[in-house]
C-alpha cells in the first residue's frame, strides 16, 4: 500500500487510533518488505508500508483482521477488513490522502467511501476455487465490526 499525504505521520496516528478502536496490534512489517519514507516534490509524503500484528502483545481480540491462509491457518498479515478500517483512520487523520494498493487507488476520502466496500468481493483465489477477500479471515461484515 502506498499512501500519499501532507502528514508524515498519518500512518502512525491512524494505526495507534486503529489499535485503541479494536483492541489489535497493528504494526508496520519492515521484515521482507522495502519500508521507505520519501518526500515528493509537491510536498507531500509518500509512505509504502505492509501492515502486520504483533503476535506477542497481550490484545483481547487475537484473531480480529488476521488473514487466513489457503489452508484456513493464520498468518500475521491484516486481512481485508483490516486494510478497511485502517484507510478509514487514515482518512479521518487526512481526507486528502491519496491510498494506492494492488487493487485500486482512492484519490480521497469521498472515492474511497464510494468504491471501497466493493473490493471486498474482488477474487483473492483461482477460477477452481474463488474466495472473495473478505472472506478470508473471521471477522464476518463491516458493519459488524462498527457497532
Amino acid at each position: 500500500m502506498k499512501i500519499i499525504t501532507h502528514d508524515a505521520t498519518v500512518t502512525d496516528q491512524a494505526m495507534r487510533n486503529l489499535n485503541n478502536e479494536f483492541g489489535c496490534s497493528v504494526k508496520k512489517d519492515t521484515g521482507n518488505h522495502i519500508l521507505y519514507h520519501q518526500r515528493a516534490r509537491d510536498k507531500r509524503w509518500q509512505h509504502q508500508v505492509t501492515f502486520a500484528f504483533d503476535r506477542h502483545a497481550d490484545v483481547p481480540n487475537p484473531d480480529l483482521f488476521m488473514l487466513r491462509g489457503h489452508r484456513g491457518r493464520r498468518t500475521h498479515k491484516l486481512c481485508w477488513h483490516g486494510h478497511y478500517e485502517l484507510m478509514r483512520h487514515i482518512y479521518l487523520v487526512d481526507p486528502d490522502a491519496e491510498i494506492r494498493t494492488c487493487q485500486t487507488t482512492y484519490k480521497d476520502v469521498s472515492d474511497f467511501n464510494a468504491n471501497a466496500a466493493a473490493t471486498g468481493r474482488f477474487n483473492a483465489g483461482s477460477q477452481a476455487f474463488p474466495i472473495e477477500y473478505r472472506q478470508r479471515c473471521d471477522c464476518g461484515d463491516i458493519e459488524e465490526l462498527a457497532s
